[in-house]
């Protein structure tokens, strides 16, 4: 017998507003390498709005510092700290991409990628040990600031899907 299983209907992402996020980034200190990564990448994933495999998966070839531009064009599986592989296939072609970041974005990667160096860090961008990111480090990061700043918990897909304040709150865009 065949059974088809119970629609679910449509999951909604919990998010984080501006303000939000802002007591977020507050929470963050700064001082170290590892906390200025997260600092690094949450900013990114806001501003930008890219899945969490795109963004692991991100080089330092990948990002134009001196053109403010950002191409997404592999995914990572990850399997484990030292095993892992970029693949150039993602979620859809409209996935393969390019966008435009910020100025205030560009001013804060360049300086991380100057900090990034003085470790020896020089192949991902959002990495402190030349490793790429963990999913499951971010679901971690994410708990904890979320507790910190006392902000609804979101996961990953809501960091993402958090762009969309952004975008309107800052550049006005136009969501009909």
């Amino acid at each position: 017998m065949k059974i088809k299983s119970i629609p679910q209907g449509k999951a909604t992402a919990k998010y984080w507003t501006k303000g939000e996020f802002e007591k977020v980034l507050a929470s963050i200190s700064v001082s170290s390498l590892y906390e200025y990564l997260i600092y690094v990448t949450f900013l990114f994933f806001y501003r930008v709005g890219c899945r969490v495999s795109e963004a692991g998966a991100l080089r330092s070839s990948d990002v134009g510092l001196n053109n403010g531009k950002v191409r997404f064009i592999n995914n990572i599986h990850y399997k484990n700290k030292m095993e892992y592989e970029l693949v150039s296939y993602l979620k859809n072609d409209s996935s393969r991409r390019t966008l435009t970041l910020d100025d205030e974005l560009v001013k804060v990667l360049k300086n991380w990628k100057e900090e990034q160096l003085k470790y020896g860090v020089h192949d991902f961008v959002l990495s402190y040990d030349n490793c790429p990111l963990n999913k499951l480090t971010l679901s971690k990061w994410l708990k904890r600031y979320s507790e910190l700043a006392d902000v609804p918990r979101i996961d990953g897909r809501g960091l993402r899907h958090s762009n969309v304040p952004y975008l309107i709150a800052e550049l006005g865009a136009d969501v009909f």
